[in-house]
């Protein structure tokens, strides 16, 4: 993954923890 992509997931985690949450099952991959 892009450190942009891992900036994003930083910045919309305070804003939106399901799609954060939806990311992380994403890392796990």
């Amino acid at each position: 993954l892009s450190l942009w992509m891992i900036n994003t997931v930083f910045l919309l985690s305070p804003i939106n923890n399901h799609q954060t949450n939806t990311i992380n099952l994403i890392f796990e991959m």
